[in-house]
């Protein structure tokens, strides 16, 4: 099967978006699919996956800004995506909101592809209304024309399905969860190079780890974390980029006022191997979203032995509890503070959560697992069973290169690369 997926950064400081796009793409490649992901970033930019080792790969093509005009925009994927648009059998597209995103999936309805949108949380009432009035004209006029009978959505979860307003009335909807990479998990890092940045030895120690963004709730957890019945020798870093960059600072003042300044780092924007050190060494992932399509950073943390403490709002919360991997809480400052102390001060219990959240993921949550999943609503969505094309076998028995890999001047002309 030939798939394009459309994302606008592979920039692992805009959140879970570009993992989760790479990581899918990556997965459906080592399965035998052939793979692009375009992106807007520009050539010798961001690119993820490199390190990921030998194996098949998507080839990542950079479009820069994608035309958000109709016509411009189909001029742009046929100079960009090799064999657009009759050689791509479906278009999966990762987030809403950039005009470039949005003209991919017109250009793929007015083509006739079959196309997947993932909103990855976008299309929930508390992102809606941030921004509210400019998000409800864009889905008035663009709902309709971008999505036509041959599109589909994919949520993460079913709270996110629950919360969602569609772009177009009767668009079906699949529901299947993030995954993380099997061989990730197989990898784990050396514990002690995090709590040795931080200068702590072996303090309790909880962790944030994503985009510092108000709806992520750092403000409450902040206020928590001051509350007098956690343990008085507890640690809390709050690890990633800030987003606006003057939400770092409203957070510094806030830690000070309430008198936690020394207990709390600000370790900034760490990925790779960096961060599976950070979730190695602490000893409860917090994520206390104020909204939160699924929690991908929770696999990610469990899958390392590591629990979570989740407010009710995330949309992986509900099965979290159910593999009694990790705790969820009311989106409430009294309550995330009695949760976050026990967990904090019951070493046993964080040690029982870790061990079977670890057996959680890798049982449900690696991407080798979920791929057949969004290989069948690819089908659905299609209208037809497809099975994963196989290279043409030539009359002396020997397999063909598979289609597109022998383009010449064309294809190596393109400014492409391998993710």
């Amino acid at each position: 099967m030939r798939v394009l997926h459309v994302v606008a950064s592979l920039d692992p400081r805009q959140g879970g978006v570009p993992r989760v796009a790479a990581g899918l793409a990556r997965a459906q490649a080592h399965r035998g699919h052939e793979v692009d992901v375009l992106t807007g970033d520009p050539p010798g930019g961001v690119e993820v996956g490199r390190e990921q080792g030998a194996g098949p790969r998507p080839r990542l093509l950079h479009a820069g800004a994608l035309a958000s005009w109709l016509g411009r925009a189909e001029r742009d994927l046929a100079r960009h995506v090799p064999g657009w648009p009759h050689e791509i059998d479906v278009v999966h597209v990762h987030g809403l909101w950039r005009p470039g995103l949005h003209a991919a999936m017109a250009a793929a309805r007015r083509s006739g592809l079959p196309c997947l949108l993932s909103p990855h949380g976008m299309l929930e009432g508390a992102a809606l209304a941030h921004k509210r009035v400019r998000k409800a004209l864009l889905l008035a006029l663009r709902g309709r024309s971008d999505l036509g009978p041959r599109s589909a959505l994919h949520f993460a979860s079913e709270p996110e399905r629950r919360r969602s307003r569609a772009p177009r009335p009767g668009l079906p909807a699949h529901v299947i969860p993030i995954g993380v990479d099997a061989r990730e998990l197989a990898a784990g890092p050396e514990p002690g190079h995090f709590r040795a940045r931080l200068g702590i030895g072996d303090e309790p120690l909880a962790v944030f780890l994503g985009r510092l963004h108000a709806a992520k709730g750092l403000d409450l957890l902040l206020r928590a974390f001051a509350r007098r019945d956690l343990p008085a020798h507890a640690r809390l870093a709050l690890v990633g980029p800030a987003d606006p960059p003057a939400l770092a600072r409203r957070l510094h003042d806030q830690a000070r006022r309430l008198g936690i300044r020394d207990r709390v780092s600000f370790a900034g924007f760490v990925s790779g191997r960096e961060r599976d050190a950070v979730l190695a060494d602490a000893d409860l992932l917090c994520l206390p979203s104020r909204h939160e399509s699924f929690g991908c950073v929770v696999l990610e943390a469990a899958g390392l032995g590591t629990p979570a403490l989740v407010s009710d709002r995330v949309g992986i919360a509900d099965a979290l509890v159910e593999a009694r991997a990790g705790v969820a809480a009311p989106f409430e400052e009294a309550a995330l503070a009695g949760a976050l102390g026990a967990l904090l001060g019951d070493p046993e219990q964080r040690r029982r959560l870790g061990a079977t959240g670890r057996e959680w993921v890798r049982s449900h949550f690696v991407w080798e697992a979920l791929v057949p999943r969004f290989e069948a609503a690819y089908r659905a969505v299609m209208g037809a069973v497809m099975a994963p094309r196989a290279a043409p076998v030539a009359c002396d028995g020997r397999a063909r290169a598979p289609r597109g890999s022998g383009r010449g001047s064309r294809r190596s002309a393109l400014r492409s690369s391998r993710t």
